[in-house]
């Protein structure tokens, strides 16, 4: 986590704001438009321009307008609301330099950036993730070394632990489409066994039936295919990352992306929007978008130029587009 000293230094991008420019549309043949897919926002990090080891969110919206939602805040970490209208983000009590934040919560804000909102009081509160109803948000509770995937009410409230194991950290929480589970990594802790790696977790969302799925080393992200039959996870370790597809009742693995990480599926999984460097590990990242086709990923355009976006203190979320009438 971020209060490992060794992580918490030097890990602030920058995305500018004319990367994101073109990314999305709603099937009406513009750049970003996807075969006539729904009508999709992305949500991403980037590196506070004014403000030296600090980090805002940016929306983007259908037609490729980008705008800050966290104004003067440094925050990280955004999840969008199921039916778009809000994102919640980890809200940091200092910057991410030398020491890193003194501490971290969650907030809700309105995608136009209002109505700011807390929801937990930290110490160090990470990774969220609303579930499909919008009525609770799954997160990475820790402290110490440690971390439980814990569920709060949205809106805030009593907050209850769902899945923990003494000596690891659970990680990047990912609420099942029906609702009815949460699948998390389970990391490497500071008092687990040398050589222990990361491993892929189902468990019910009231906390019953946990099961170990896979092991996958250096899990970055995780989310839920639409269908609720795959897990789409992505990975970083030094300098490069992949996507891989596990079946979410096997755990069979197929990996779709190499020079690849931050992966997330549009509403319809029709696409997935991710963190790319092409075939040139170690080059600036860049956000694209792609479809699998005969397990793998066909690239479609990149958008943009993003450094060192792939740290798993930021990142990215689709979702919907709350429209009137």
């Amino acid at each position: 986590m971020w209060h490992d000293p060794a992580v918490r230094r030097g890990i602030v991008g920058c995305l500018p704001v004319g990367a994101l420019l073109g990314v999305l549309s709603c099937g009406d043949g513009g750049s970003g438009a996807s075969d006539g897919a729904a009508c999709v926002r992305v949500v991403v990090n980037r590196n506070d321009p004014d403000l030296v080891g600090g980090a805002e969110v940016l929306v983007v919206d259908e037609e490729g307008n980008s705008s800050v939602v966290t104004g003067d805040w440094v925050a990280t970490e955004p999840s969008l609301a199921p039916d778009g209208t809000a994102v919640a983000v980890v809200r940091a009590e200092g910057d991410y330099e030398s020491a890193g934040p003194a501490s971290t919560s969650l907030w809700v804000v309105d995608i136009d950036g209002e109505s700011p909102r807390q929801v937990t009081a930290g110490p160090v509160d990470d990774m969220p993730a609303w579930s499909p109803d919008g009525a609770a948000i799954a997160y990475s509770a820790g402290s110490s070394g440690a971390a439980s995937v814990a569920v709060v009410p949205s809106d805030g409230g009593e907050t209850r632990i769902v899945a923990g194991t003494p000596g690891r950290r659970s990680l990047h929480p990912a609420w099942s489409p029906d609702g009815h589970n949460i699948a998390y990594a389970s990391s490497p802790g500071t008092a687990a066994a040398p050589g222990s790696s990361d491993e892929v977790w189902i468990v019910g969302a009231d906390g019953s039936g946990g099961r170990r799925l896979a092991e996958v080393p250096d899990v970055h992200s995780i989310d839920w295919d639409p269908e609720g039959t795959s897990l789409l996870v992505s990975t970083f370790s030094s300098e490069d990352g992949k996507v891989v597809l596990l079946d979410a009742d096997t755990g069979g693995s197929t990996t779709v992306a190499e020079h690849a990480t931050m992966a997330a599926w549009s509403p319809d999984g029709t696409v997935f929007y991710f963190a790319d460097n092409g075939d040139e590990p170690g080059r600036q990242w860049r956000l694209a978008r792609g479809r699998v086709v005969g397990g793998e990923v066909e690239r479609e355009e990149f958008v943009g130029d993003v450094a060192e976006y792939l740290y798993p203190y930021f990142g990215l979320d689709a979702g919907g587009c709350d429209r009137p009438g």
